[in-house]
């Protein structure tokens, strides 16, 4: 859970700085494959803060080295 609530806070804090600085850029907040299926990941409280601040996703595999999925909320 603090893992999750330090990457937020720096999602949230590089999305308004970008808003003031270069606001045609887009923040997406990188998950691995693993800690996205995690089921504290998919619990009620993390789904519902990433809903309310409308977070944008990506989930990557880091052994296969590629991006799984995009998720634009």
């Amino acid at each position: 859970m603090n893992n999750f609530h330090e990457a937020m806070g720096q999602y949230l804090d590089y999305e308004s700085a970008l808003e003031d600085f270069d606001p045609e850029r887009t923040v997406f907040l990188a998950l691995p494959l693993h800690a996205y299926n995690h089921s504290l990941f998919q619990g009620r409280f993390i789904q519902k803060r990433l809903r309310e601040e409308k977070a944008r996703l990506i989930i990557f595999d880091p052994i296969k080295n590629e991006i799984v999925q995009w998720i634009k909320s």
